[in-house]
């Protein structure tokens, strides 16, 4: 799983002199949005690196502590020393890591090739986007980048449209990838056809499939970088998005992961994990129920009675105590509907899927209210890491009520 410690930034921006206009309104709106940016004039780096020699800073932080570079490409970025030796540094980490370049992205000035990088990589054409658009594309990626089963990739195919998203990567295979993309592509598509089968009901048809996918990445992974195999299998025998497929062939999983036990369990355990520590994490201006009334959090104490919720029970609204208290610093958080702000590792009850993490939330998927209706979700927006308080209560629900919202405070 990725960890927030294990970078000391969480995007790196890579340029030539020429757009540092442009360039810095970049990292203006990355940092408004709660990210830790390196970026060569501002303040917090120029602390913290001045006097370093810069081939040093640039080896560690676009090679390995920066959790996300951003390459701005122009005629000028290939034709200088510094931007070039950067890209060279990223080349190096893209070739090293089990799915390539999903910590990359590529924005152009002009129609230039970054030498050493496939032609084919994806890249946005920056003269046809302005600073704030391509702000907030960096900032999904790195969303993206950090759920580690890339949820957020398959739902960028249709949004939960599986079919959609097994046409697209079958049309990146016949169209020649390189292998590190062929890796993960092969993976993706053994996940959205497992999907696929568990909400269309198609298992005759696209589970063998998926089995071929996943036999696919593994022999793919074997004769490059054999180091990763078990990592790989260990990580296909967790994903949520293989549940279906492990659940209705569990021996050719076996076989084919080479593991002695398929997991079968329905929780999801490789999910986005960035920081977070578990736990009832809201913002700090949240408004809990009391037995007084509403009051922020922030304002709460270990003897401020607080109300649970249990769906169980009748009334499903009782008192509960309050067991711990504390602030975490540095959390991911998803701003819900313009109505709540949680940590990703908050679970919210949905319809259908019950107990769910924010990252595994889709529009129209419904969370259930302290009224007992269920709302749908009209809204996402990942805010970047910051500042929330973690509760616990003692009531058996484990469950505190937040704006609204029926909220659990154990991770899954």
């Amino acid at each position: 799983m990725i960890r927030a410690d294990q970078y000391n930034y969480d995007v790196a921006l890579s340029f030539a002199g020429e757009q540092r206009r442009y360039v810095k309104k970049i990292y203006n709106a990355l940092n408004k949005k709660g990210l830790k940016v390196f970026y060569d004039e501002s303040p917090e780096v120029q602390a913290a690196h001045l006097g370093k020699r810069f081939t040093e800073i640039a080896q560690r932080i676009y090679g390995e502590t920066a959790d996300f570079v951003v390459l701005f490409v122009s005629r000028e970025y290939i034709a200088k020393q510094w931007p070039y030796l950067e890209a060279a540094y990223v080349l190096d980490r893209m070739r090293a890591e089990l799915f390539q370049g999903n910590n990359v992205l590529i924005g152009k000035f002009d129609d230039v090739d970054l030498p050493g990088f496939p032609r084919e990589i994806m890249y946005a054409k920056l003269t046809l986007t302005n600073a704030a658009t391509f702000a907030n594309t960096i900032a999904s990626a790195v969303a993206c980048r950090r759920t580690v089963d890339q949820d957020s990739i398959l739902a960028l195919f249709g949004r939960e449209n599986f079919q959609g998203a097994i046409t697209s990567l079958t049309n990146s295979l016949d169209a020649g990838v390189r292998y590190e993309d062929q890796v993960f592509v092969l993976y993706c598509r053994a996940c959205a056809r497992s999907r696929a089968a568990e909400q269309n009901g198609g298992y005759d048809r696209e589970l063998p499939l998926a089995v071929n996918d996943v036999l696919a990445c593994l022999e793919l992974v074997r004769s490059e970088r054999p180091h990763y195999v078990s990592k790989l299998s260990d990580f296909a025998n967790r994903d949520d998005d293989l549940l279906a497929l492990r659940t209705a062939l569990p021996e050719q999983m076996r076989a084919a992961l080479g593991v002695k036990e398929i997991n079968l369990r329905p929780t999801k355990t490789a999910h986005l994990n960035i920081g977070g520590s578990g736990g009832g994490c809201v913002d700090p201006g949240t408004s809990v129920v009391t037995t007084g009334g509403l009051k922020p959090i922030m304002d709460l104490t270990l003897s401020t009675p607080v109300c649970c919720y249990d769906r169980s029970a009748k009334p499903p609204v009782r008192t509960t105590t309050i067991t711990h208290l504390r602030v975490n610093e540095g959390e991911p958080r998803f701003e819900l509907n313009r109505a709540i702000t949680v940590s990703s590792t908050q679970p919210l009850y949905e319809r259908t899927r019950e107990w769910i993490y924010p990252q595994d939330l889709r529009i129209g998927m419904e969370v259930l209210r302290e009224d007992g209706s269920f709302e749908p979700i009209s809204e996402m927006r990942y805010r970047g890491l910051g500042k929330v308080m973690v509760l616990g209560v003692s009531d058996r629900s484990h469950t505190f009520i937040a704006n609204g919202y029926v909220c659990h405070n154990i991770t899954k």
